[in-house]
């Protein structure tokens, strides 16, 4: 396997520039890994990849941005399975980003947000959503981890920094 999931992932990078930062093996026996692919110099995008291991197939998902300006902190974190094939990711983006049609906006000058999104067992994003207060600058927020609680609730951590009488606090 691990030849397959260093093979590359799209067609805008070569395989020296794929960086995984999260793996896992869901119920189903499908592999999900993510990170990010760096497309040109300090510009990264986030992706994912599902493997199937009964059909020897994958999908994948790359994830831009339309205005990459060195966004080299582009990337999934963390991943969980949703129990239906399909997987929660958490992460963090700069610039904007659109996942599957879904547009999460940058703060006011392009600092980081943290992203939280579902990856259904077709490879559509039914939703996302951003994390952190895109009206606020110069704050970098980010979300690194996710799991999903017996109540089928979604939890996410990470960093928030946010402007506290004139200063800034996480």
């Amino acid at each position: 396997i691990i030849s397959v999931i260093s093979e590359p992932v799209g067609t805008s990078g070569n395989a020296d520039s794929y960086e995984l930062k999260s793996s896992i093996v869901d119920n189903y026996g499908n592999i999900f890994v993510g990170g990010r692919i760096q497309i040109s110099s300090y510009e990264y995008e986030v992706f994912i990849r599902k493997y199937s291991t009964t059909n020897l197939t994958f999908v994948d998902e790359e994830i831009s941005s339309s205005n990459n300006t060195n966004s080299w902190n582009n990337a999934v974190y963390d991943m969980v399975p949703d129990g239906s094939g399909g997987v929660y990711l958490a992460g963090i983006y700069e610039d904007d980003m659109t996942i599957g049609g879904i547009y999460l906006a940058p703060d006011q000058t392009n600092h980081q947000q943290g992203f939280v999104f579902h990856w259904n067992s077709s490879g559509n994003v039914p939703w996302a959503n951003s994390i952190g207060d895109i009206n606020e600058s110069n704050l970098n927020d980010f979300a690194s981890s996710i799991i999903v609680d017996q109540n089928n609730d979604i939890l996410v951590a990470g960093s928030l920094k946010l402007n506290i009488g004139g200063g800034s606090q996480r």
